[in-house]
């Protein structure tokens, strides 16, 4: 779980003195994430931090304020957190542009006296910073058990009412199934990072939420949220992802619904899974699926017998499928349009820029392959949910 600059700023102001430590500017951006800290003594220092950082100096190889503006101003570019100037022998005050540059750009600005000893508030960031990810990575465990072993209560519940996560709340799950752009495996280090920064996002929209990776999934819980907060909330993240990212990775997006309580956790996960999983099927890449949204389809999210599934599905649509591997068409893709239009002759042909003989042609032969008839609303709604199967497998 991210730990949020503003809240690690509260911890640490507990344990110090009122004057030790003290924010002075970029007060809009203390609900960015920290995940480390770092000594940063020049500019060319600063362009080795990655992120998500707090930068700590005392100026000691600065030799100019227009030195400590550009320090300043290139911790900002790198993705720092905040930064924390230390006032004494090599910096005696901060000019106002440093200040009115982090209000500007909502980048935490701190000060602190030299009497505050640096090496002190240091160890109490990097204490709670270590606390974050021991908490992070037990919830983690947590929640992954809950969707693994959702009947053996006691290796999730306890961790998860430790942490303030209450077996009566609603649960909902997003999963992101990431592909390249080309429909392979995304690197690790690039799905990390992508995991990273929406985190970090995620953090600024909504509280109490953990995401984490399962293969190639980013997996987000969320905790007592109304569906509609939550796709808001997904489709916020997505967008504001960095465009780098976006460039580079597919994302496709599922909703589960939420729960009654904290054990049917792995439901609303198979759910978003299945949700995100047609989405990709269907080549709708950045838009979340939601349960709530999905009508008839819901019905089918729910089915946890793949075997039923597969069993209807061959009885039903295999035989076509078929057909076009043979004969090289695409009565399926064609059934698909059909049903896209309502079902309706007329309104296919027109989207299709078809003939309505051609479309009563394909009907005509569909029926044939499939042995069924179009005129019984039955057999039409058997092929509308074998196709919706065939994606879902």
């Amino acid at each position: 779980m991210a730990l949020q600059l503003g809240k690690l700023y509260s911890r640490v102001k507990e344990k110090c003195n009122d004057d030790e430590i003290e924010l002075i500017a970029g007060e809009k951006g203390l609900d960015k994430v920290v995940r480390w800290m770092h000594m940063v003594e020049g500019v060319e220092i600063a362009r080795f931090l990655e992120g998500d950082e707090v930068a700590f100096t005392t100026g000691i190889a600065l030799k100019s304020d227009d030195e400590l503006f550009e320090l300043v101003r290139e911790a900002y570019v790198r993705g720092a957190s905040g930064i924390v100037i230390n006032l004494g022998p090599y910096i005696r005050n901060i000019p106002q542009q440093i200040i009115n540059f982090c209000n500007e750009n909502s980048m935490p600005l701190f000060r602190m006296p030299w009497q505050a000893h640096m090496a002190h508030i240091m160890k109490f960031f990097a204490e709670e910073i270590t606390m974050a990810e021991k908490r992070s990575l037990e919830l983690i465990s947590a929640v992954k058990n809950a969707i693994n072993f959702s009947a053996s209560y006691d290796l999730y519940v306890p961790t998860l009412e430790h942490y303030g996560y209450l077996p009566e709340w609603k649960y909902c799950i997003a999963v992101c199934e990431c592909t390249t752009k080309t429909g392979g495996e995304v690197e690790q280090n690039l799905l990390e990072n992508l995991m990273n920064g929406m985190e970090a996002l995620m953090a600024m929209e909504i509280q109490n939420t953990v995401v984490f990776r399962i293969e190639n999934q980013i997996v987000t819980l969320f905790c007592n949220t109304d569906d509609e907060h939550i796709e808001t909330a997904i489709n916020h993240v997505i967008n504001a992802l960095s465009p780098s990212l976006r460039e580079t990775v597919n994302i496709y997006i599922g909703i589960g619904r939420n729960t009654k309580n904290v054990q049917c956790i792995h439901k609303t996960y198979s759910i978003a899974a299945k949700a995100a999983h047609l989405q990709k099927k269907r080549e709708i890449e950045g838009k979340a699926a939601a349960y709530r949204s999905m009508g008839a389809q819901q019905l089918l999210l729910l089915l946890d017998e793949p075997e039923i599934m597969h069993e209807f599905y061959e009885e039903t649509l295999e035989p076509l499928v078929k057909y076009d591997e043979l004969n090289h068409t695409d009565l399926v893709g064609f059934m698909r349009s059909y049903f896209t239009y309502g079902g309706r002759v007329k309104e296919t042909a027109e989207g299709m820029f078809l003939h309505r003989n051609s479309i009563n042609y394909k009907l005509r032969k569909i029926e044939e392959i499939l042995h069924c008839d179009f005129s019984d609303i039955n057999a039409k709604l058997r092929i509308l949910i074998a196709i919706e199967i065939m994606d879902l497998m």
